[in-house]
């Protein structure tokens, strides 16, 4: 009799062992980004000369200072300070944003325990909407620092990054694996 038990321990400890290989697999190979992807960062910027989205973002969220012709045909230096919409949000949130995929994980493992087959792709893409959520919020409740009155009075709003909504319309979560499969 110890034999049968025996038998049916290293069955259920085998198919154990590949349930935990599974998770393991995907949790390693999975990733979410968050931000102006590709397919509506590189949409010509309605608001803006000739730039993209994407360029639109990185200049929002690291700052520039460059030189612009002004109508009398000479020259100033502009500035546009850094309003960091992404890194401002992910770095102060990080234990959220741990804890809010623990929990979508969580429910995954307790699906998988009532056998249904392993699938962590939900807790990630639950995790990107959330973040894209809260990112588009911080937006719109304003970025420090405020609007120069000449860029109040050019598009005729105090609320930084926001003009037509089409940067903060742009931001989108992706899920990306890497396991060959």
């Amino acid at each position: 009799m110890s034999v049968s038990r025996s038998k049916v321990r290293d069955k259920g400890e085998a198919k154990f062992n590949k349930f935990l290989k599974e998770i393991n697999r995907q949790l390693s190979t999975t990733k979410i980004t968050v931000g102006v992807h590709e397919d509506k960062g590189s949409t010509s910027h309605r608001d803006s000369q000739g730039l993209t989205v994407a360029e639109i973002a990185a200049i929002h969220e690291y700052g520039i200072r460059t030189v612009v012709q002004t109508k009398d045909g000479g020259s100033r230096v502009m500035t546009i300070p850094e309003r960091s919409w992404l890194r401002g949000w992910v770095d102060p949130n990080s234990q959220k944003i741990t804890a809010f995929m623990a929990r979508r994980c969580e429910e995954r493992m307790q699906a998988a325990s009532k056998g249904e087959k392993p699938n962590f792709l939900p807790a990630f893409e639950a995790t990107g909407v959330w973040a894209v959520g809260q990112i588009q919020q911080r937006i719109a409740q304003g970025i420090d620092p405020e609007n120069a009155d000449s860029t109040i009075d050019a598009k005729g709003s105090s609320t930084p990054l926001i003009d037509s909504g089409q940067f903060r319309q742009s931001i989108s979560s992706k899920v990306v694996t890497n396991d060959g499969k």
